[in-house]
Order: C-alpha cells, then sequence, then structure tokens
C-alpha cells in the first residue's frame, strides 16, 4: 500500500500542492497538516549497481547514482538538484543543456 504525488509537493507558490493524487491498496493512516514550508519536497531518482542515465526534472531532485558508470543530465528548466556517487564505483559523467528562454 503506498500513496504518492505525480506533480510538485509542497509550496504553492512554487507550483507545489499537498495532495496525494496516486494510491494502491488501503491506507489506514490519519492526515496531518503541515503550517509552513517554503519550498518543494525533493524528487529522489535513484539509479542501479549497473550504468545509468539520470535526468533531472523541473522539480529540486536528489539524484544517486549507486554503482557502475553513471550520467546526469540537467535539462533545460532544472531545479537546484544534488548529485550523490560513492567513491570508487564507477566513472561520472554530467552534462548540461544551455539555460535559455524559447
Amino acid at each position: 500500500m503506498f500513496a504518492a504525488s505525480i506533480d510538485a509537493t509542497g509550496n504553492g507558490d512554487l507550483g507545489g500542492d499537498w495532495l496525494l493524487e496516486a494510491a494502491a491498496g488501503t491506507i489506514n493512516s490519519s492526515s496531518f497538516a503541515i503550517t509552513e514550508c517554503d519550498g518543494l519536497l525533493s524528487n529522489a531518482i535513484d539509479g542501479t549497481d549497473g550504468n545509468d542515465r539520470l535526468t533531472s526534472t523541473a522539480a529540486d531532485d536528489v539524484m544517486t547514482g549507486k554503482k557502475g558508470d553513471d550520467t546526469y543530465v540537467f535539462k533545460n528548466g532544472f531545479g537546484s538538484d544534488e548529485v550523490f556517487e560513492n567513491l570508487n564505483e564507477g566513472r561520472t559523467r554530467s552534462t548540461s543543456v544551455a539555460l535559455a528562454e524559447t
């Protein structure tokens, strides 16, 4: 059983909301209220022990490559992203697209 968001979660001024739009199974939980949040929750993007290509989104992503030779791609409009890579576990590459308004 789980509940998850399909869009940005957090501060409404930044395009987020607190709705969990996707669910599977019966959720047996009390609701809670967050009275103050000045950001968006981060988006976890996890690699595998193989060679991965991890691509950022418009949200604030936390990308973890794990083992293998990983490539991180930052597209136009990416958020405030963090990348985690373990030492001595493959090579890491990053590419980015020039930020420009279209």
